[in-house]
């Protein structure tokens, strides 16, 4: 991991970059603001982590800011903090949009420590697979799957090391999850790969994007449609293709 002064740096570059001045000391102060309001919640959090973790055995619980991760493409300062999602019924989630699971693979984009990856994986899934671009993170989540006590049906689950906009889908129909995984700038580009992966290869889409921060990016493109919206997560299902 980087140095403190260098973490230091890479916040302020982060943050000047694609804040600006103004929006930095607005940031600041907003961060401020919410760890006051915010410390309950933030307890609470660390309690899930834990009780998922001691559970099943595994390290997948925490926040590491964007800036201490070992990443230094060009896109770095476009990522997100890396923050454990809350524990997640994947079973009730997928139920309403009758998906054929052992033809459909899991795409968890900017998977992380590999949380989502561990519960998908109790689902039939042909794969599960996490896109994540921190070498270190990507190999503590590989951790993840091999000391992981919980139940596993999926077929495949692996991890593997890029940008996600860059990433090759696979064949076959496609869940692909992201919990704001990063800004608008790398979202637009993946909004973009997964529309020319349903032109080249028509066949069924949806998209489960929980805090959906960049939601208007979505709801801007005309070949996905919008199925559920709330303030936890919305689902996009890829519109039927013509021709």
């Amino acid at each position: 991991m980087p140095t403190i002064a260098h973490r230091v740096a890479r916040r302020l570059t982060r943050s000047l970059r694609t804040r600006g001045m103004l929006g930095s000391l607005a940031h600041v102060l907003n961060v401020l603001l919410d760890r006051i309001r915010g410390r309950g919640v933030t307890a609470h959090a660390a309690d899930v982590d834990e009780d998922f973790d001691h559970r099943y055995g595994v390290d997948t619980g925490g926040v590491i800011p964007q800036a201490d991760l070992d990443v230094d493409t060009p896109n770095w300062v476009h990522g997100s903090a890396y923050v454990a999602t809350s524990p997640i019924d994947f079973g009730r989630v997928l139920a309403p949009f009758a998906l054929d699971l052992p033809k459909t693979s899991f795409i968890d984009l900017g998977c992380g420590k590999g949380r989502v990856l561990l519960m998908a994986s109790a689902l039939p899934f042909a794969r599960v697979v996490g896109v994540e671009y921190s070498e270190t993170l990507a190999a503590i989540a590989r951790s993840n799957l091999e000391r992981y006590r919980g139940p596993r049906s999926a077929a495949a689950t692996d991890v593997v090391i890029g940008d996600a906009s860059a990433y090759s889908y696979p064949e076959g129909d496609l869940v692909v999850f992201m919990y704001h995984p990063f800004n608008e700038v790398i979202m637009q580009r993946v909004i973009e790969a997964l529309e020319e992966a349903l032109r080249e290869a028509p066949r069924k889409l949806l998209v489960l994007y929980f805090k959906p921060v960049h939601g208007d990016l979505w709801q801007a493109v005309d070949f996905v449609e919008l199925q559920h919206a709330s303030g936890f997560y919305n689902a996009y299902s890829g519109r039927a293709q013509s021709g």
